[in-house]
């Protein structure tokens, strides 16, 4: 499988923003690749995340990873005897 033609792809084609689920990242690589088959998916995934193409954004969505992730940051709210502990 040549993941650098799907990842060319991805990176020039699809917009950013967009939220992209497993189904669209299968039907991208099969209209390159033909033979690309479901099984493949899990090695393409795993690829795409850890090179930081996609990120994943939530339950079977990734999108294109642009440079900056727009997440709240999450601050723990202790009690004084909580905080005490801590």
């Amino acid at each position: 499988m040549d993941y650098a033609k799907i990842i060319e792809y991805i990176s020039k084609k699809i917009p950013n923003g967009v939220v992209l689920n497993r189904q669209d990242l299968l039907d991208k690589p099969m209209e390159i690749n033909p033979l690309f088959q479901e099984t493949l998916l899990r090695n393409l995934l795993e690829k795409l995340l850890k090179e930081g193409v996609l990120v994943r954004v939530g339950r079977n969505q990734y999108k294109k990873y642009n440079g900056s992730i727009n997440k709240e940051i999450y601050k723990s709210q202790y009690s004084k005897e909580a905080q005490f502990l801590v």
